[in-house]
């Protein structure tokens, strides 16, 4: 039998291992509405300006709600991918897919280019609706060292010092504003399937 050595752990390993074991701790994002609790009502600007209402995009039918750390991130780029993917079973139920991100500079519309343009994407300024649904973390001094090591500037990607990012959350929202099924999850890697936001709205509906 052939032993093989786990593979190195990078700085990132490290850095994210110790991050999500902090969050943890803290219960982060426990605030966050869960499935059978209402959503708070909002507003916030799309793509392409135009403020939006939580409950007027309700009043065509529900809608996955899901918060995004941004494009540059390959976690969020891979749920992208996916979503792409599941789009025509989300409307073939009657839903609606909307993205929440705090990037600013055109970000929200290319997120929109790269899924659908039947989507919508929400520009959460300074991560303020972020911030109100506990969902917003400090990564901590070094985990932003390290970013800006790499060439990574978060504060020219939010227009921000703050070093805030949210915790990666969707939501499945009846047209109650009603929380249907939520995915919460402090380490980032880790979203929701497609597929499990779909037959929640779709059982819902079918009801």
């Amino acid at each position: 039998m052939t032993n093989h050595a786990p593979a190195p752990q990078t700085v990132y390993d490290v850095l994210i291992a110790n991050l999500v074991a902090d969050l943890r701790a803290r219960d982060a994002g426990a605030a966050a509405p869960r499935a059978g609790e209402p959503f708070p009502d909002f507003i916030l600007p799309n793509a392409t300006g135009v403020f939006c209402e939580l409950s007027r995009l309700l009043a065509d039918g529900p809608v996955v709600l899901s918060f995004l750390r941004g494009q540059w991130c390959p976690f969020c780029q891979a749920e992208l991918v996916a979503w792409k993917r599941a789009l025509p079973a989300l409307e073939r139920v009657g839903g609606r897919l909307v993205f929440v991100a705090a990037s600013t500079g055109g970000a929200a519309m290319a997120i929109r280019n790269s899924v659908s343009p039947r989507i919508e994407v929400l520009c959460d300024v300074d991560h303020g609706l972020t911030l109100s649904l506990g969902l917003a973390v400090y990564l901590g001094r070094q985990f932003l060292a390290q970013y800006e090591r790499d060439g990574l500037e978060l504060a020219a990607i939010y227009g921000s010092q703050a070093g805030l990012l949210p915790i990666p959350a969707t939501f499945a929202l009846d047209r109650q504003d009603i929380v249907l099924a939520a995915h919460i999850e402090p380490d980032f890697r880790s979203r929701a399937v497609p597929e499990d936001m779909i037959a929640a709205i779709a059982s819902a509906t079918a009801a």
